[in-house]
């Protein structure tokens, strides 16, 4: 793998070649400068996220739903006195349109139905066909597997670290010698309800044929499923996505549709009334604005997070396919290469986390997918078996609410207290991630000690760091909480997985650098720096909200190409100067 770029916080504002003038100012370098910030000061987190538990009844109303969807399709195209093969041959047809992604309007579905069953399948056979291959290669992939031996993963649940384990004993595993820890013990205690055993939707004879998940009726299975969504049959457990993110766009949207006399009645719906409280939609009254039309019409805020879930998985399958036959692109695009890293993650305990819509519990058509995966220890500051789970870069659509809420579980329920480095382990496949991950405190004076921060205290509890503080190359995803840390010199939190800057001191900091992370915006930049604000290559970059004055600017995606990095005495952000800002945004 290719190490990403690194970049110069450092650079005085003097340093920096002559700034080019910025181009003419569009709405939103108009607002760059935070005159709307106060609206979102009474917000703890700018960007929050929780996975909340969804019981087996609320989990089997999903694939009730999936299924009756299906039923009406088929049911609303079937001629009068259709026989059971016919209805079976429309019913797998319809599955097939669904495992592929396919959409077909109910017209062309009838008439698909009017063809007969050998023609429908016939269709549903050359339909499937790569969905097949990967089937057949997963089995005889799963057939063919060495045992590999994965103590490390085995002994920090187990608690055991003497205990030598291989694949079969992961599904067949001795009582340990300790009480569970770590990953079996959270799913236990506080998420049984959760687990239910996911429905194989496969192409049958007979609709019936699809298996529904069975309701755990007693403690005993309440305290059993999630422990066998761990080490046995069932393979996923879902989640209701509670998000309670702003968006960074909605401001710009405000701001501009104000100017010419609109106000927003419902920005998830895309509506706006006029002075006579005439409807009309804000797509419409933004069409001179492209840039923002577009930020409008990509900004995931705008999904509605009620019907939204999250599918944890440690599916063969589901993992096979991460990115195949999906709505993204990844190196996995073919069936060797997606059963191989599939097979070689879960052998090595990645969990994937999918964000679906409620009528898509099969993960058909996610919205987007992260993986979970597992770091060991790799220093000497804990337990020899300690291991951690750190989220991936999010493939798909980047929701920032979905990326917190897995993140946050993650923290809370996987990892606890355990804080130093932790390395991803040997044939678990990384792409420009970082093999190396570490976990810091929250508290501001135990993570300063954490990363060898030259600071002092004074009499009434005031921590000031003296000099630069480096928290480069760590792969956070939060900040420590620094707010009332004096720093006399710069910042580095480049190279992470931040998705805000909430944590960053208030008081003026000498310069900062935040590039390579998952910046949507600026929400909770320290509100001055002297020198230059660094923040290259963030790349789902949505707005220059919450921007700091900084002396300088650096700015744009140039991972791929280095001609679109830039400097400027302006915070320039997508809406600007999209073409500096390509990013790798997926669409659905």
């Amino acid at each position: 793998m290719t190490d990403l770029q690194t970049t110069n916080s450092g650079l005085a504002a003097e340093e920096l070649p002559e700034a080019k003038p910025a181009e003419a100012k569009s709405v939103g370098a108009a607002i760059a400068k935070g005159a709307l910030s106060a609206a979102f000061g009474k917000a703890t987190r700018f960007i929050h996220g929780e996975l909340t538990a969804a019981s087996l009844d609320a989990v089997t109303a999903m694939h009730n739903r999936f299924n009756q969807q299906i039923d009406d399709k088929v049911a609303a195209a079937l001629p009068e006195n259709a026989s059971d093969a016919l209805k079976a041959a429309a019913t797998n047809y319809c599955i097939a349109l669904s495992r592929t992604r396919t959409d077909m309007p109910q017209k062309q579905f009838k008439e698909k139905v009017a063809g007969g069953e050998d023609a429908l399948n016939l269709e549903t056979r050359s339909m499937m066909r790569q969905l097949y291959k990967l089937e057949e290669d997963l089995k005889k992939a799963l057939a063919e597997r060495r045992p590999r031996n994965i103590r490390a993963a085995v002994a920090a649940a187990s608690g055991n670290t003497a205990l030598p384990m291989t694949f079969e004993d992961l599904y067949n595993p001795p009582k340990p010698a300790t009480p569970v820890s770590s990953v079996v013990s959270f799913f236990k205690k506080a998420f049984g309800l959760n687990a239910a055993k996911p429905v194989k939707t496969t192409i049958a004879n007979t609709a019936e044929a699809q298996e529904m998940p069975a309701a755990a009726n007693d403690d005993t299975d309440r305290k059993t499923a999630a422990q066998k969504f761990m080490w046995g049959e069932d393979q996923r457990i879902y989640f209701k996505l509670s998000d309670a993110s702003t968006s960074p766009v909605l401001p710009f949207v405000e701001k501009y549709l104000t100017e010419k006399g609109y106000t927003v009645s419902d920005y998830a719906g895309g509506y706006a009334r006029d002075q006579r409280k005439n409807t009309i939609k804000i797509g419409k009254l933004l069409k001179d604005e492209p840039a923002l039309l577009q930020a409008y019409q990509e900004d995931p805020y705008r999904l509605n997070s009620g019907s939204l879930m999250v599918v944890l998985t440690r599916s063969y399958e589901d993992l096979a396919r991460a990115s195949y036959a999906r709505g993204w692109q990844s190196c996995r695009a073919d069936s060797y290469t997606a059963v191989r890293y599939g097979v070689a993650e879960i052998d090595l305990g990645v969990i994937a986390a999918y964000l679906v819509r409620g009528d898509d519990p099969e993960i058909h058509n996610p919205l987007g997918r992260i993986n979970m995966k597992p770091y060991h220890r790799a220093d000497n500051k804990g337990a020899k078996g300690d291991t951690i789970y750190m989220t991936f870069n999010p493939i798909g659509l980047h929701h920032p609410g979905f990326v917190d809420a897995v993140n946050n579980f993650a923290e809370e329920h996987l990892n606890g207290e355990k804080y130093g480095k932790f390395k991803l382990p040997a044939g678990c496949e990384s792409y420009r991630e970082l093999q190396e991950r570490t976990r810091i405190p929250d508290d501001a004076e135990s993570a300063l000690k954490a990363l060898g921060a030259d600071y002092t205290k004074d009499k009434n509890g005031k921590l000031s760091v003296h000099g630069n503080l480096d928290m480069s190359n760590l792969g956070i995803a939060k900040l420590p909480d620094l707010r009332d840390v004096i720093v006399t010199g710069g910042i580095d939190v480049s190279h992470n997985k931040l998705l805000t800057l909430e944590g960053l001191p208030t008081a003026p900091i000498a310069h900062l650098d935040a590039s390579y992370n998952l910046l949507t915006c600026f929400a909770g930049c320290t509100p001055e720096i002297t020198g230059t604000f660094s923040y290259r290559d963030n790349a789902y970059l949505i707005t220059t909200f919450g921007a700091p004055k900084a002396g300088s600017y650096s700015f744009g995606n140039g991972q791929r190409d280095s001609g679109n990095y830039a400097h400027a005495k302006e915070c320039v952000g997508p809406l600007e100067q999209p073409q500096r800002f390509p990013g790798f945004k997926r669409k659905d």
